[in-house]
């Protein structure tokens, strides 16, 4: 990414955070609705004349859906204590990251929406799996 090889590349706020800063790549746009934290003079994608395209990188756990609901509640307990940990919670920061822990219930509804859109965007396209 770095050695001047590339033109352009689509990629995660937390991989290029570092090369942006110390001026070795030109972040032109992020694709979230709102200015990230760590490159705040960087436009959104709206702001660059594309409003319909939002994106977002996050990261979840899973679990099957044999596994007890005791357990469940538990990890997600214990995840969102962690989460909450000042020093978590700053290291995170510096990539560009936000912690979002909430209820199994609403990381389902999540996936659910984000099945729902991104099927719209694939059914639109035509996209169909070879």
């Amino acid at each position: 990414m770095t050695g001047g090889h590339i033109q352009m590349i689509y990629a995660n706020t937390t991989e290029v955070v570092q090369a942006a800063k110390a001026g070795k790549i030109r972040a032109l746009v992020v694709t979230s609705a709102e200015r990230s934290d760590v490159l705040p003079d960087v436009p959104t994608m709206k702001e660059a004349g594309f409003p319909q395209l939002e994106a977002y990188n996050w990261a979840g756990i899973v679990v099957p859906a044999a596994t007890p609901p005791a357990t469940i509640e538990r990890l997600n307990r214990e995840l969102q204590r962690a989460l909450g940990a000042a020093a978590v919670k700053e290291k995170l920061k510096t990539y560009g990251m936000d912690t979002a822990p909430g209820t199994p219930q609403a990381f389902d509804a999540f996936l659910r929406a984000e099945y729902e859109r991104y099927g719209e965007v694939v059914r639109a396209a035509g996209i169909k799996a070879e």
